[in-house]
């Protein structure tokens, strides 16, 4: 397909919350579950297009919940550590596409992977406070996996569209780069 295209976009906000967990500290090696729940000003304007089609929209994320393991070495009363687990919340999406029935709204919970790592810092006996970088999947990935991808509604709806907008497949089954079959990995070839 000659119809090229891209969608571009910017977010920001902010996320916040409450949280529970429990460690267990051995020598200087600290293991525990925690889950949290995050209050949420994230959005994201999208804008775009391909051939006729003109896509302008905004994604919000209101709230997020994650439930996660860590494992940090502590050095005195800091604490750098690895996390990951699962993430649900809900996401929204509304716009308009000029070429393809105008105003769209819709909406839906999310399951999916996360991981990050992180530090914490101890202030007194009871509080800390701690800064997270947290990697979240994209939306089903966490209940497909990479090797079944490809048996998502999500995979169905890119093999038939993603011509259309000028993307295509990176790593197909039998590639000629001998590279394994990735069906989440696609790419803009115009």
């Amino acid at each position: 397909n000659s119809t090229g295209g891209s969608l571009s976009g910017a977010g920001s906000g902010f996320a916040g919350g409450a949280q529970v967990g429990y460690n267990w500290i051995v020598g200087p090696l600290l293991v525990g579950p925690e889950i949290d729940f995050q209050g949420s000003t994230m959005s994201s304007n999208i804008n775009g297009g391909a051939g006729a089609s003109t896509i302008t929209a905004v994604s919000k994320t209101p709230w997020f919940s994650t439930m996660r393991v860590r494992a940090g070495y502590l050095f005195g009363s800091v604490m750098p550590y690895v996390t990951g687990g699962a993430v649900w919340g809900h996401q929204s999406l509304e716009g308009n596409d000029s070429a393809n029935g105008g105003y769209f709204n819709v909406s839906n919970n999310f399951s999916m992977y996360t991981f990050g790592g992180c530090i914490e810092g101890r202030f007194s006996e009871q509080w800390s406070g701690k800064l997270d970088y947290l990697d979240i999947g994209s939306p089903d990935e966490g209940r497909h996996f990479a090797s079944t991808f490809d048996q998502t509604k999500e995979f169905r709806w890119l093999k038939r569209h993603a011509g259309d907008y000028g993307f295509s497949l990176s790593y197909p089954r039998r590639n000629v780069h001998h590279i394994a079959y990735e069906p989440w990995h696609w790419c803009w070839r115009g």
